[in-house]
């Protein structure tokens, strides 16, 4: 029996049934939808990685022009669920850019310099994200870490300088981390709970 045969009169007063098709249409020439590879779901942490993209010889312009140096080497996005926070953490050789989509939830970043020889040693910066187009360029060495205060998911997109290795034994693996008992007293003192890793 025919595909016609087997509809017939199914949907009533004349109207034709016709079959659903699944795949998508055919991609136009050029074109290309691709499903990104490298992702890294953490629901037991409240939220997820993404590599958006890995690039060669990219300057970012503005940024330089307002005098932060940064060859990007990857584009990332995390989605932050409300009242998570990623600790303090710190990369010995990376440089990189963070922006929090203004319109969903915010995060309060934490930098702080603990290195010998800075002329900001013992600093600590406290820098809200997401409420406006805002950009925090964060050099090789500086302490980090944000916590989203709000009742919203917020999207966290940044650049960095290196590409992410998970391999803890490569030679460029690129993440320590700080307890906040490690701290000097007087920045510990003025940081949340939630920034123990």
């Amino acid at each position: 029996m025919s595909w016609d045969e087997r509809v017939e009169g199914l949907a009533g007063n004349g109207a034709s049934i016709y079959r659903q098709e699944y795949g998508g249409s055919p991609a136009i020439e050029g074109s290309v939808v691709h499903t990104l590879t490298r992702t890294f779901p953490d629901p037991d942490h409240g939220g997820s990685f993404r590599e958006l993209a890995r690039l060669e010889d990219s300057i970012h312009t503005e940024l330089a022009e307002a005098g932060f140096q940064l060859s990007v080497r990857q584009i990332n996005v995390s989605v932050v669920q409300p009242g998570v926070a990623v600790g303090l953490h710190v990369h010995p050789d990376q440089r990189e850019t963070w922006f929090v989509v203004p319109g969903f939830g915010r995060l309060t970043a934490y930098l702080v310099d603990l290195r010998h020889g800075s002329s900001t040693k013992g600093m600590l910066n406290k820098i809200p994200l997401g409420y406006r187009d805002t950009l925090v360029g964060i050099p090789e060495g500086i302490l980090h870490g944000y916590w989203n205060p709000s009742h919203l998911p917020a999207v966290l997109v940044y650049l960095t300088s290196h590409v992410f290795t998970p391999e803890i034994d490569s030679p460029h693996y690129q993440e320590g981390r700080l307890r906040l008992s490690d701290l000097p007293t007087e920045i510990a003192s003025r940081l949340p709970p939630h920034m123990e890793p």
